[in-house]
């Protein structure tokens, strides 16, 4: 199960989403059930860190 983080309006088709645990393993874990959902074309991994300053 995912969470849904942002609908994306330049790309209405597509959408960011989290693991509801927050971890990254949780959500890479769960890609091939995400894959198997119906009108699921494509599943891209992102690992995206906050930004810090200096």
């Amino acid at each position: 199960m995912y969470e849904l983080v942002e609908s994306l309006a330049y790309a209405p088709q597509a959408a960011w989403l989290r693991a509801p645990s927050g971890d990254m393993a949780d959500a890479l874990a769960g890609l091939s059930r995400l894959e198997q959902l119906p009108d699921v074309e494509n599943v891209e991994p992102q690992m995206l860190l906050e930004s810090v300053r200096r």
